[in-house]
Formats: C-alpha cells, sequence, structure tokens
C-alpha cells in the first residue's frame, strides 16, 4: 500500500493522483482505501492509500516481461501495456 506522497516519490511526479488515473485509464483497477489521519493543522481527514489488486500485479509483471524483452528505447514502448483490460 502506498500513500500518495509515496506515489509522487516513486514517479518523480508531484501529482501522484494523475499517474493513477492515467494507470486506471490503461486498464489496472488501484483501489483507494480511506484512512483517517491528521493534517498539520491537527485536523481529521482521510487520507487515500492506494494498492495493486492480485490482478493489477499480474499485468504489471506481464507488462515488465514485455518491456524488458523489447528492443525498442522505452519512449517507444507506450503500447505494451494497452490493450490489457
Amino acid at each position: 500500500m502506498r500513500s500518495r506522497e509515496d506515489i509522487d516519490r516513486i514517479a518523480g511526479a508531484s501529482n501522484g493522483p494523475e499517474v493513477i488515473a492515467e494507470l486506471r485509464r490503461r486498464g489496472l483497477d488501484i483501489p483507494c482505501d480511506r484512512v483517517p489521519c491528521y493534517d498539520r493543522d491537527g485536523r481529521e481527514v482521510k487520507r487515500g492509500i492506494y494498492s495493486l489488486t492480485g490482478e493489477d500485479r499480474r499485468r504489471v509483471l506481464a507488462w515488465r516481461r514485455r518491456r524488458d524483452s523489447d528492443p525498442r528505447k522505452p519512449e517507444q514502448q507506450a503500447e505494451l501495456l494497452e490493450g490489457e483490460a
């Protein structure tokens, strides 16, 4: 499970929810559990914790295998994850 901040750090992005939205558009589920926490002002809020389903994990591993065996450069491999739905 990863928080939005974790996703930002891993993806090298400042908009983790958009990264998640793009992965969902490509067919992954990536559920989000809302859990209570406190913000910097001490108010209780709910933060989202993202995780991959078992099927998501299988699809990501399959994509990584295709990516790693494809001789093209990464920027030419965008379609490898598409069509996995």
